[in-house]
This record gives C-alpha cells, structure tokens and sequence, in this order.
C-alpha cells in the first residue's frame, strides 16, 4: 500500500494540460472528489471556502477563456490555462466568515490572519483532491491566474475566487504538457526539497 500511495503522489506532482473530454467522471468518483474538497483539516474545523463543481462545458470554456498566464495575455501574447478544461472544475471560493454567528470568535482575527488561514485550508483542500484524484486515476491540475471579476460572474457568486482546479481523464494521445487548444508545449520545473531528520 505504501508503494500505491508514493506512486500517486508522485503522478499528481505534475500539472495536467490536456483531457479526454470523451469520458465522464462516474458520480461515486466525483463524490470521492468532494468530500476530500470539503471534510478535509482546516483551522478550528471553519469553512474558510466553498467549492463549486463545475460539469457544465460551456462554462468550464467560459472559465477557460478568462485564465492567463503571461500579464500581456490581454494584447493576445500570453497564453491560457488549459488544466482548467478538464472534465471538472472545481472553484475555490473565498467564504466570509466573519458574518457567520457560529464563528463570532473570528471577529477578532486580523485580515492578514484570516487571508492566510483561507489560503493554507485550500491548500490542503487542493492536495486532498489531488492525492486522491490521483488514487483513482485521474488527473489534475491547479490554475490561480484568472481575471476574478469574470471568474465571479461566470460563476455567479459575489465570493472572491481562490483557486480553480481542474480534474479529469488524460488524453491519452498528448504529452501532459501540450496545451489542450493550441497543442503549445508548456514547460516543466523539477525541485528538490530538503529534508532534515532530528
């Protein structure tokens, strides 16, 4: 089993750029997918986030077309993000706690505390799903750089996007790395993090 795990984490280290939209997410796997979204640790168990789970294709195109990369993507340079095309999309919304009655405690918590509690509980959110999108087989790949104001519409929330996630079934045919639309070859970076053992 240790070896399983090591494997999918390893497969979900790499960001998925293209998909095979020919397939369907089975609702017990999308299920699976959402809870590890949602029942994951987060800071005294406080939803910091909502999740939306977006199927609908013309929509995930809608999000697509509003991701960049490159901050000259308005004069028609840069280019998209493509792991949002997926087969999902989930999006990572920004909750206000501090409207919440359950949460009165927060209140008193600075903006700078509460910025970084939301974006360390979608973090894990984030890697819940990808380990065990991962588990199951598929793919995935997180995008930040998107214009929110359209993100929010698109969405039709009020909520502050956070993260869009995209899951789904490879294509098989594409190295990972070729853009979905324009078949672009998008780089790839290794790391190496440093490990002490006291």
């Amino acid at each position: 089993m240790n070896k399983d795990i090591e494997t999918a984490v390893k497969r979900s280290q790499r960001c998925q750029r293209n998909w095979d939209l020919n397939k369907t997410i089975p609702e017990n796997d999308l299920q699976t997918i959402v809870t590890a979204a949602t029942e994951c640790p987060s800071k005294q168990n406080i939803d910091f986030y909502q999740v939306h789970v977006v199927r609908d294709r013309e929509i995930i195109e809608d999000i697509h077309d509003n991701t960049f990369f490159e901050n000259d993507y308005d004069d028609g340079k840069g280019r998209t993000n493509p792991q949002v095309l997926a087969n999902v999309v989930l999006a990572f919304t920004k909750n206000d706690i501090t409207k919440k009655d359950q949460n009165q405690e927060v209140h008193d918590w600075s903006t700078d505390t509460l910025d970084k509690d939301l974006h360390q509980s979608v973090g894990v959110a984030a890697g819940m799903v990808n380990l065990s999108a991962s588990l199951m087989g598929y793919q995935t790949g997180c995008c930040a750089c998107f214009k929110s104001d359209e993100i929010k519409n698109i969405l039709g929330t009020e909520q502050e996007p956070v993260l869009l996630m995209g899951v789904g079934f490879r294509d098989e045919d594409k190295n990972r790395r070729q853009h979905h639309v324009t078949d672009d070859m998008i780089p790839s970076f290794n790391k190496e993090i440093k490990v002490n053992y006291l």
